[in-house]
Formats: C-alpha cells, sequence, structure tokens
C-alpha cells in the first residue's frame, strides 16, 4: 500500500520532507498537523521544465506515458 503524509486541516499532501508544509499553509511559522492516508495525489502542479517531472504538492517523481 501507498501512502502519503497529509494536512489535517486542508487535506492536501505534505512533502516527507521534515519542514515541508501543505501549499495552503505554504510559510507558516508553525507546521501542518499531519497524519498519514493511502495515497490520493491526482499531481495536479507539475514541474514541466524539470528533467524528472515531479509534483509540487505531494514531491511525488511523475511517470510519463
Amino acid at each position: 500500500m501507498v501512502s502519503e503524509r497529509y494536512c489535517v486541516d486542508s487535506g492536501r499532501p505534505v512533502h516527507m520532507i521534515p519542514g515541508d508544509r501543505c501549499l495552503m499553509h505554504g510559510a507558516e511559522l508553525t507546521m501542518c498537523t499531519t497524519a498519514v492516508r493511502t495515497a490520493r495525489c491526482a499531481h495536479p502542479y507539475r514541474s514541466p521544465n524539470h528533467p524528472t517531472p515531479t509534483c509540487s504538492e505531494c514531491g511525488k517523481t511523475i511517470e510519463e506515458g
């Protein structure tokens, strides 16, 4: 089972990198309150100019094809 960490307040995925926050909370001083759920990010925020496209919301590499 693939899981993702998500913000309890916004429901948005949060990267697994310490200190990351969801897009709603951005640069706030306090961390998002997070929990873990089955992965469901639809990767709406892609990095098309990066050699390996990634989702800026959940941080996962996006498989092309």
